[in-house]
């Protein structure tokens, strides 16, 4: 029986939703939860079991299908990839990405969000600092060009945020400070990961590809912050 849904709609809502590929294999039946803002969630499952498919429906990159379904997302809503793209442009473009960056009005903003993900040593590594012009995709490490996409988030703190997989080359004794400064922000992440990941930062979690009917389950995190 799906959980009931709450009136409430300042968050994400997803009621009856059929989870489908283009090519009409089916993910999930009557896939209904709800993200209230301060709520996070983690959305697990083994590769395959519908995670990615979820993101492109929240995203509006794919239709919504369902009987009677419902899914209404806030505009203030962006994604953290695992493997994020790095534009073409300055150091401070990385950070302010799809904004191209202006030291007047975005430094301050900025450095904070390039301190708070620990990427402060780049401004001293590269000789113009802000300014600086490179193939980011070259200079960077993985963990480092992860750490960029989520100063994104911190620079532009969208209401939600879907997290996938966006640490995964970062060291694992440094996710759950990442994890912290993206809430602290005001940040409300729905993280996507095959594994119950850092459970204590998230108030639900949304098991997709579990041997059952609808082939989901949602269950509330005893540990969950708050």
């Amino acid at each position: 029986m799906a959980p009931p849904i709450s009136e409430e709609r300042s968050g994400v809502v997803v009621r009856n939703l059929a989870l489908a590929t283009p090519s009409g294999v089916t993910l999930a039946e009557d896939l209904t939860f709800q993200v209230e803002k301060g709520s996070p969630i983690l959305i697990t499952g083994p590769n395959g079991a519908g995670k990615t498919a979820l993101a492109r429906v929240l995203l509006g990159l794919w239709k919504t299908s369902g009987r009677d379904a419902q899914v209404s997302v806030p505009r203030s809503m962006s994604i953290v990839p695992q493997r994020p793209y790095l534009a073409p442009g300055c150091l401070g473009d990385q950070v302010t990405y799809p904004k191209r960056f202006v030291f007047a009005e975005d430094v301050g903003r900025a450095e904070q969000a390039l301190k708070s993900v620990g990427l402060a040593h780049l401004l001293d590594r590269q000789e113009h600092g802000w300014a600086a012009v490179c193939r980011w995709e070259d200079v960077l490490s993985g963990g480092e060009q992860q750490r960029i996409a989520l100063s994104r988030a911190l620079f532009h703190q969208p209401d939600f945020a879907l997290l996938d997989e966006c640490t995964s080359m970062v060291a694992a004794n440094a996710e759950e400070r990442l994890y912290d400064c993206v809430t602290a922000v005001g940040v409300t992440p729905l993280t996507m990961s095959q594994r119950l990941f850092l459970p204590k930062l998230h108030k639900q979690e949304l098991r997709l590809g579990v041997d059952s009917p609808s082939r989901w389950h949602l269950a509330q995190l005893q540990n969950g912050s708050g």
